[in-house]
């Protein structure tokens, strides 16, 4: 697992159990540490420990607080609400382990593969395109298409591949114009979602019954 942890985000919100050896992994007040629960245990339970917390944020039984202390975080209202700082607290990272991310990343590449069959089966090309170090999953250059795949329709993956749609599109504006932007995904996303990306001028891709759709008239497919 390639993962990095910060003591202050780990336990502002409560203290690890005593058999969680936090400060034995993290030693400073303030630090990046790089976890190897494969092969380190008292890494493994800090991780352990860490997803536990992510579990019971997202059923809705507060982060980050030990075993019989009842949580007095407040629902996610539906709606967007304005309110006091205290009550804005979240936590921006997930701990991923290493082997879910190969696992993610096989998905990915098996969704733009089948996508990339589709197309040629059209007689059409589906390349990518280099920015530098970076390089985003495809590009059709006589459509000006392009294309990020994910292997979830969760917003979180959503998120991510807008941010990369959005980079991408800024650096090779120069050279390629103004592209066509879309999100490959295994399928359709929820409406709100649909809503959101379509403010943000950002189609969607999925397959379905042996064939590939969009929500761009054609556009992709």
């Amino acid at each position: 697992m390639n993962t990095t942890s910060s003591r202050d985000a780990l336990t502002r919100s409560g203290q690890p159990p005593s058999d969680v050896p936090l400060i034995e992994v993290v030693r400073h007040t303030k630090a990046l540490v790089q976890l190897h629960p494969e092969s380190n245990i008292a890494h493994r339970k800090v991780c352990e420990w860490i997803d536990q917390q992510l579990q019971n944020i997202a059923s809705g039984e507060g982060g980050g607080i030990t075993a019989g202390h009842k949580s007095t975080q407040k629902p996610i209202p539906a709606d967007p609400q304005i309110v006091s700082s205290p009550e804005t607290h979240q936590l921006d990272y997930k701990v991923q382990t290493k082997a879910k991310v190969i696992k993610a990343e096989k998905m990915e590449a098996k969704l733009l593969e089948s996508y990339r069959r589709w197309v040629a089966q059209q007689g059409r090309k589906l390349p990518a395109v280099k920015y530098k170090t970076l390089q985003c999953d495809a590009y059709e250059e006589d459509r000006r298409n392009l294309i990020e795949a994910k292997s979830s329709a969760s917003r979180e993956h959503i998120r991510m591949a807008v941010g990369q749609l959005l980079d991408y599109a800024f650096q090779g504006k120069k050279k390629f114009g103004e592209p066509h932007k879309a999100i490959l995904l295994p399928s359709e996303p929820r409406s709100d979602i649909v809503s959101w990306l379509d403010s943000l001028k950002i189609k969607i891709i999925w397959p379905e019954k042996g064939v590939f759709l969009d929500n761009a008239n054609g556009q992709f497919t």
